[in-house]
């Protein structure tokens, strides 16, 4: 992140474009970074979501009886306490 403030204050100083040319090739490389962080989070949240579902699936296959199954559907859970 560091990185790329810095690399974007050096362009600023010794650019040879327009300031409004800078402006929406940072804007564009923020929203590249930006977009590559929230797909490797959603990855992420995916695969939690999976993990948590067969673990859940096993304790119910394990531990409870047939007619006591939980029935918790996580994304739903997550989308009601935004």
């Amino acid at each position: 992140m560091a990185g790329v403030a810095s690399g974007a204050l050096l362009e600023i100083l010794f650019a040879l474009e327009k300031g409004s040319a800078i402006q929406k090739k940072n804007y564009k490389k923020s929203k590249d970074y930006t977009d590559a962080v929230k797909g490797k989070f959603e990855k992420f949240l995916d695969s939690i979501t999976e993990k948590f579902e067969k673990a859940k699936e096993n304790i119910n296959r394990k531990f409870l009886p047939s007619y006591f199954r939980l029935n918790i559907n996580l994304t739903k859970t997550m989308i009601e306490h935004k």
